[in-house]
């Protein structure tokens, strides 16, 4: 008998350190993916990593848009899901069985549409790089001397990134790729704006005001990094957007498409792919199409019942919570009262600054946005309000932007998740479907936590849900089913849009596609998760468990977080 005893714990022991040994190896694959990303790119080393004092030199670069690095990060994936499928799912622990299901599916989804490289559009005029990198280096960090000679390398590498950029759009052009005439009339005002006054620009000020800042320089110091920066400035990044501008005024007439990505070869399959990448969701695009149609008449009867029993619907939004008086009063009251369905944030009420988009860029910036905080440095948030769209205290509109910035929304769902000490590999991958769809979904609820009239609050809530689901479908309609923008002025002025609006919308998504079904498809699966929750736990569902559960889960794909409540 002892020597039965003595032979399972010999057993049991060895499938111990076999799965112990599974789970550091699957570690060690995890972090090296998550390395590999930072050392490819020096923004996200600098906007992932706070502190880079310890880490070996390394060579500061921006990627390139060649062929030859699209196929060598195909090559790369192909390598990382060999190894991925190398492990025994098995003998992982429940956490990391989690995590090997979300690379497994993200792997498959990449695979599937990673030779269509050629129909991304990286100089959208209202997402493109010429908008993007300006955004990172206005909110780059100077913590030390290696930062900003890191700041100073971008600036100069900035001119071969962008040339690098515009052979791809010259590729695109012999491809019959080539961007809408009315996107490259609209990224060619941009960059001409962007350059229109290089002598007091808000890169410059910026700069001037970190270095001055920087009490690790001496004044030697800070005059010639204020005066190198201006050099490079005006020798490398400045000069590219009049690149950019003759480049595109050059190729626009080569494109022959008037309408969304369905009228390019091979445009329909690709955008199967964006629907899947932005929303996370696993419903075809006829059922997402099918899903948008039903929610939008349910809000449509919503905001008619509504707007049918009160004469004077305004004159409920002057009915919140009197403490929320200023844009700066926002957040620190939401903090409060968001605590009676959400658990206590992790960060304090004043960890963040309120900024405003530069006013040259207020025309292309989204009416506002949150800078994710470094890993080793959580309290360092910061929220971007574009005073285009809230020139005001109208608190009916910046509640909820605040709401879906901040808390609950962006900042407070992104420190709740880190604080949970998550694979470093879970804050790389982007699953904007989770976390636009979560914040669309809090932003609902932020009318009732300020103390909005319930009536007003379920007009605001359906209002804003009923918006977001029209202008979805709208880019469906363009980018999937081929309709016309006749077509879609219809739809819309059957709504009640006038034509300018509708034109707006219908450019908006055809120059960046999915990006609204972020926010509907997103906040439906969250509330079909929800329907599903209350199914599971009927006897002691509350808002607080439900929301904790999903702020628990973090961003992934949403049948994969569906999968972890039935197994529960």
């Amino acid at each position: 008998m002892k020597k039965i005893l003595l032979l399972l714990l010999l057993i049991f022991s060895i499938i111990l350190y076999g799965c112990g040994s599974e789970n550091r190896q699957f570690d060690a694959f995890t972090d090296s993916v998550f390395e590999e990303a930072l050392m490819g790119n020096t923004l996200n080393l600098h906007f992932l990593i706070a502190d880079t004092s310890d880490i070996a030199p390394y060579k500061v670069s921006l990627g390139d848009f060649s062929e030859k690095s699209f196929k060598n990060a195909s090559i790369s994936l192909k390598s990382q899901i060999k190894e991925l499928n190398s492990f025994k799912y098995q003998n992982l622990s429940n956490d990391r069985q989690f995590t090997y299901q979300i690379l497994s599916a993200h792997y498959k989804d990449e695979l599937k549409y990673n030779d269509n490289f050629y129909m991304n559009e990286y100089l959208s005029f209202s997402s493109g790089w010429q908008n993007t990198l300006p955004a990172y280096l206005l909110e780059f960090k100077f913590r030390n001397k290696r930062d900003i000679n890191d700041y100073m390398k971008i600036l100069k590498i900035s001119g071969n990134f962008f040339d690098s950029l515009l052979d791809f759009e010259e590729e695109k052009s012999k491809l019959g790729l080539f961007m809408n005439e009315f996107q490259a009339d609209n990224t060619v005002l941009q960059c001409n704006s962007f350059i229109k006054d290089t002598e007091n620009h808000y890169l410059i000020s910026s700069f001037d005001d970190k270095i001055n800042s920087a009490k690790f320089l001496s004044d030697n110091e800070k005059q010639a990094y204020i005066r190198l920066n201006k050099k490079y400035l005006d020798k490398y990044f400045f000069p590219s957007y009049k690149k950019i501008s003759d480049t595109v005024t050059r190729l626009k007439h080569t494109s022959n498409n008037y309408g969304g990505l369905c009228n390019y070869p091979g445009g329909r399959d690709f955008y199967e792919g964006l629907v899947r990448n932005n929303t996370g969701s696993d419903k075809s695009v006829d059922e997402i199409e099918d899903l948008l149609e039903d929610a939008l008449a349910d809000d449509f009867l919503k905001i008619s019942r509504i707007l049918k029993s009160e004469k004077d619907i305004s004159g409920l939004f002057a009915s919140y919570d009197k403490g929320y008086v200023h844009r700066t009063d926002i957040l620190p009251n939401l903090y409060i009262d968001m605590q009676k369905i959400f658990p206590e944030p992790v960060i304090h009420s004043d960890s963040y600054r309120l900024e405003t988009v530069p006013e040259i860029m207020e025309n292309y910036e989204a009416p506002a946005y949150y800078m994710i905080p470094p890993i080793d440095s959580i309290g360092d948030n910061v929220i971007y309000i574009n005073n285009k769209y809230y020139p005001d205290e109208d608190m009916s509109r910046l509640i909820p932007v605040m709401a879906h910035e901040g808390f609950p929304g962006h900042m407070y769902q992104t420190t709740y998740f880190r604080s949970m000490n998550p694979p470093n590999i879970r804050l790389l991958l982007s699953f904007p479907g989770y976390t636009e769809g979560y914040a669309t979904y809090v932003e609902t609820l932020s009318y009732y936590i300020a103390g909005f009239d319930k009536q007003a609050a379920d007009y605001l809530a359906a209002n804003t849900t009923f918006s977001l689901e029209l202008y979805s479908l709208f880019d469906i309609y363009a980018n999937y089913d081929g309709k016309s923008f006749k077509d879609i002025l219809k739809i819309g002025i059957g709504f009640g849009m006038d034509t300018d609006s509708v034109l707006s919308i219908y450019q908006y998504v055809i120059d960046n596609p999915c990006n609204y079904l972020r926010y509907s498809v997103g906040y439906l699966e969250i509330q079909e998760l929800k329907s599903e929750y209350k199914k599971y736990h009927r006897k002691d569902f509350s808002l607080m468990n439900f929301h904790e559960f999903l702020l628990k889960k973090g961003p992934a794909q949403f049948e994969i977080i569906r999968q972890t409540m039935q197994d529960q």
